[in-house]
């Protein structure tokens, strides 16, 4: 199946540590890695050295609510999965632009 919704969202491990300011507040770089044909998961992660307010792939708007996946505790602060939405969709229009 290919998803091509621009509103769709996605959940995604970050590769070290995200804090809760990080989220919808900054977007991230990728880090891709091998995927598994046995289990179907990607092998792609939020690389967390690159937060930036520029113009990155994706932008963490939520934390996955699973137990051990706390981001506001410090102990679970690694590796969390959080929920993320594509920053600029080639389908995504935010305005149209002027004089149309």
């Amino acid at each position: 199946m290919v998803d091509t919704n621009p509103a769709s969202t996605y959940f995604i491990q970050a590769d070290a540590s995200l804090s809760a300011g990080d989220i919808n507040q900054l977007n991230f770089g990728l880090t891709l890695g091998a995927g598994s044909t046995f289990t179907g998961e990607s092998g792609f992660g939020i690389k967390a050295s690159t937060r930036n307010t520029t113009i990155l792939p994706v932008r963490p708007i939520g934390v996955e609510d699973v137990p051990g996946n706390d981001i506001a505790v410090s102990a679970e602060r690694a590796f969390p999965v959080v929920e993320v939405r594509i920053v600029k969709h080639v389908d995504a229009v935010l305005s149209a632009p002027s004089g149309i």
